[in-house]
């Protein structure tokens, strides 16, 4: 058996606590995973490999959204591995963790609508976040078109359709 998943059971007990004291309180055994993984490995893939068998989605999603500001790219990897898990759409409880995070996925609103259309449809179960998030994602959009001065076209690219382009972490904050 792996001996990491005593440690990353603490840790998601650690992490349900933390969220019930309103976000006081001690995060060392969060740091000390963090630690025992290592800053620069696939954080969400390692972490998903020693998954205790009973853990809630909440604390797992959680502590990927605290890893996310812990890390030394400010969770790019992370972000891409959640990305990855929405587009291989094999493991509906990975893409409910890559949808419950604190930020949305995607830099591209228009291909983040995408997938989350896809997604509606092979997940029912996710439909209502989807929806959520798609109608987040479309204010998003127009706001930028209407502070740009152009018409959104659903047949250009995100980039095309805005005059800036923001990283993914920014966009969708809840």
């Amino acid at each position: 058996m792996n001996t990491r998943v005593h440690l990353v059971q603490a840790t998601l007990d650690e992490v349900a606590a933390f969220r019930l004291a309103n976000y006081q309180g001690s995060d060392d055994t969060v740091m000390r995973l963090l630690d025992e993984y290592g800053d620069d490995s696939d954080l969400a893939e390692l972490l998903w490999a020693d998954l205790p068998a009973t853990y809630r989605p909440e604390d797992v999603a959680m502590l990927l959204d605290l890893w996310t500001w812990r890390t030394n790219d400010n969770g790019a990897r992370i972000g891409q591995t959640l990305e990855r898990w929405i587009v291989e759409s094999s493991d509906e409880r990975k893409v409910w963790t890559a949808l419950n995070q604190e930020v949305y996925p995607f830099i591209d609103g228009n291909i983040r609508i995408a997938h989350l259309l896809r997604l509606k449809s092979v997940f029912s179960t996710l439909e209502e976040r989807c929806d959520a998030m798609i109608a987040f994602s479309r204010e998003l959009l127009e706001r930028e078109r209407l502070r740009s001065g152009h018409s959104i076209s659903p047949g250009l690219s995100s980039a095309q359709n805005t005059s800036t382009t923001k990283p993914w972490w920014i966009l969708g904050r809840r």
